[in-house]
C-alpha cells in the first residue's frame, strides 16, 4: 500500500511538498490509518540542493522529526519542517521524503530533504504620489551570502522637490533550528509637507527587532 499527500501551498506563498511516505507491505485487514501508526525509527538524514545554505542550518530543523516514532508523527513533524524551511525565505521549494533504509526493515527509514534556494538578491523599483510630491523608489534585498539565511534589505525614495528617504535592515535567525530573527535597522526621511503647511518633517533612527514567527 503506497501512502502519500498531495502538493499544496503553504501560507508563506510558495510551494512546498508534504511528505512522501514510503512503500509498507499491506498487513491483513489494515486500514491506511493503521498503517500511519506503523512504528519507525530514523536511521539517516541526507540534505540535497543547499548550494550555499549550510547543511547544519536545515538539519537543525529536523530536531524533532529524527524523534518520531510513528509513521504519522513524522510525517506530520516533516509538515512543519516544510513551513519553518519556507519562513526562511531562503528557498522556492522544499520537498522531505521517507524511503525504507537498505536492510529491508519497514521500521528503519531515511529522510531525504531537497530544497531549491532562491537568488541571492531581488531588485525592484516603482513612482508614487505623496504629499503633491513624485517620488521613485528603488528597493533591493540580498540573502544568505553566507548560508546563515541571512537577510539584508535596503530602500531608498527620491522626490521631484524635498521628499527623500532611507532604509537598511539586516537580519539572521536567533539560532539553527529557529524560525525566529533578530534584526537591526536604520533609517531616514524626509517628508514634504509644504503643500499643506510650511515645514518639512525629517525623521532618522536606529531600531532593534527581534521577529518571533514559531512561538519563541
Amino acid at each position: 500500500t503506497r501512502m502519500s499527500s498531495r502538493d499544496s501551498s503553504s501560507k508563506y506563498g510558495s510551494d512546498f511538498a508534504m511528505p512522501r511516505l514510503p512503500d509498507l507491505p499491506p498487513e491483513p485487514n489494515s486500514s491506511p490509518l493503521d498503517l500511519l501508526r506503523v512504528p519507525c525509527k530514523v536511521m539517516a538524514v541526507t540534505v540535497k540542493g543547499n548550494k550555499r545554505t549550510r547543511r547544519e542550518l536545515i538539519e537543525a530543523q529536523l530536531a524533532k522529526a529524527v524523534q518520531a516514532s510513528t509513521y504519522e508523527e513524522l510525517a506530520l513533524e516533516l509538515d512543519t519542517v516544510n513551513e519553518n524551511l519556507q519562513s526562511l525565505d531562503m528557498f522556492k521549494k522544499s520537498v522531505c521524503e521517507i524511503d525504507v533504509a537498505g536492510d529491508g526493515n519497514t521500521q528503519d527509514v531515511c529522510i531525504s530533504v531537497e530544497v531549491e534556494e532562491k537568488g541571492t538578491h531581488t531588485l525592484s523599483s516603482g513612482a508614487y504620489m505623496q504629499g503633491g510630491e513624485g517620488n521613485f523608489e528603488f528597493s533591493w534585498t540580498g540573502r544568505n551570502f553566507t548560508g546563515n539565511a541571512e537577510r539584508i534589505q535596503g530602500n531608498v525614495s527620491l522626490g521631484h522637490k524635498i521628499s527623500n528617504s532611507f532604509r537598511l535592515e539586516a537580519s539572521k535567525p536567533v539560532e539553527n533550528g529557529s524560525t525566529s530573527r533578530h534584526g537591526i535597522s536604520i533609517f531616514q526621511s524626509v517628508l514634504n509637507l509644504t503643500k499643506y503647511s510650511s515645514y518639512t518633517e525629517t525623521q532618522r533612527g536606529v531600531s532593534l527587532s527581534r521577529e518571533a514567527t514559531d512561538g519563541e
